[in-house]
């Protein structure tokens, strides 16, 4: 069984400025009773505001709580060169057909990839 929400203690440490922020206690106490139901699966902002606290804020007291977590970003090289394709492929004819509907037919890989490009 979980804690009772740490409510009354944001309330009672809530800064006259923003720039203050809240003392270090108040900050474990809310992690330490939201952390395990975020990973029970409730949302940050149900949480947030059900301690008196915007969902940006309790987003952050929670993942400065977890600094070995990836936050969720990862690199990512974009190559421009065209891909290498298998024997044969390059002179196969593709039809492309976009979400709006419209279909092109007996298009080369080459010329595919130039109208895709200028799609962009």
């Amino acid at each position: 069984m979980s804690s009772p929400p740490p409510r009354a203690l944001v309330a009672d440490h809530r800064p006259a400025h923003a720039r203050h922020g809240y003392p270090d206690h108040v900050r474990q106490a809310v992690v330490r009773y939201a952390s395990p139901l975020v990973a029970a699966g409730r949302s940050v902002a149900s949480l947030a505001a059900e301690v008196g606290l915007a969902p940006p804020t309790l987003g952050r007291w929670l993942a400065a709580d977890r600094p070995d977590e990836p936050s969720g970003f990862v690199p990512v090289l974009v190559d421009d060169r065209p891909p290498a394709c298998p024997t044969g492929f390059p002179t196969a004819t593709l039809t492309l057909v976009t979400p709006g509907g419209f279909r092109v037919e007996g298009l080369q890989l080459d010329a595919l990839l130039v109208l895709l490009r200028g799609l962009r």
